[in-house]
């Protein structure tokens, strides 16, 4: 099958976040164009922007890369590619035994090779999807081989152009506790801390959120304006409690379930560092603003994509 033209039963696998929107938009359009004849969607996490999709998402259980795979038959396997979890390796290792077409969706550009080793093994797919050419050259360079790689953009940023809040502004604000008054400006940090942020990057969340904390107080301290902060969904979120517990009511910690799309899209502005959050709130016509810091280590900043590709702006 021409994995420019996937058709038929389709089985649709991930686990982290952006694989998962990229894995759900993929899926949406096979069937807006009718090229599904059946599907299922399998995942080892459970999301707040599922109902984005209006998708089944069913939950992973020990084996169902072989029950699927035999039950369901499917033409193609397609997949995201996950730090956390190894669930997408599961079923690519178990499509290409069975000779079926696998393809695996790469979100970013980053760390190409090593989302596909697991337990000491080096496992690929047919077929690797890119966003771009420039992902496409640095996966060569990390040493994924030129016949498997297709430029392919990402199917959620193509999703997010047709997106639309399901509910008003009222409802949103009185569903995340805030007065109908109210006025926010977002923060969405990665987990840097979780892996060597200040060593790695020459700072971390922690550090950037007291900054914005004592900016925030000085200007905002007797407005409605509000300062939410949306944890990452692999965020261990006991720093930022331990941070925000004696800060003013008008500062809050959001569970990181909180739907991302609506956040973003009721916010006066948006402030991040190197999430995805960011280019999806670009889509959305929100204003972002990209915060690094002036010890952000010169060597990572020259190698930076989303800055090579204008994404966000600088302050």
């Amino acid at each position: 099958m021409n994995c420019d033209n996937l058709q038929g039963k389709g089985l649709f696998v991930f686990s982290d976040p952006a694989g998962a929107k990229a894995v759900l938009a993929k899926a949406c359009f096979l069937l807006q164009e009718k090229k599904l004849s059946d599907l299922k969607i399998i995942s080892d996490r459970n999301y707040d922007f599922f109902t984005d999709f209006g998708l089944e998402v069913l939950p992973y259980n020990e084996k169902d890369e072989i029950r699927f795979l035999q039950c369901f038959n499917p033409d193609f396997v397609f997949t995201g590619t996950s730090y956390t979890s190894k669930i997408e390796l599961k079923f690519i290792e178990q499509a290409v035994k069975q000779n079926i077409l696998s393809i695996a969706f790469i979100d970013h550009w980053t760390n190409f090779y090593s989302r596909f080793v697991w337990n000491e093994k080096v496992i690929f797919p047919d077929k690797i999807w890119v966003i771009d050419e420039k992902a496409k050259n640095l996966a060569i360079q990390d040493n994924l081989a030129p016949e498997k790689l297709q430029v392919a953009g990402n199917p959620y940023y193509e999703f997010l152009k047709i997106w639309e809040p399901t509910i008003s502004r009222d409802e949103f604000l009185n569903f995340v506790a805030l007065p109908e008054d109210a006025s926010y400006i977002l923060y969405v940090p990665e987990p840097l801390s979780q892996v060597g942020g200040v060593e790695k990057f020459g700072f971390d969340e922690y550090e950037v959120l007291e900054e914005l904390i004592s900016y925030f107080k000085k200007k905002y301290v007797y407005s409605h304006k509000f300062l939410l902060v949306k944890p990452h969904p692999n965020h261990q979120v006991e720093g930022f409690k331990k941070l925000l517990q004696s800060q003013p009511s008008n500062i809050k910690l959001l569970k990181s379930q909180t739907p991302i799309n609506l956040l973003m899209h009721y916010a006066d502005l948006v402030i991040g560092h190197f999430s995805n959050a960011l280019m999806e709130g670009k889509l959305l016509g929100v204003k972002v603003v990209r915060l690094l810091p002036e010890k952000c280590k010169v060597e990572f900043m020259e190698n930076d994509l989303i800055i090579v590709n204008k994404i966000c702006n600088l302050i």
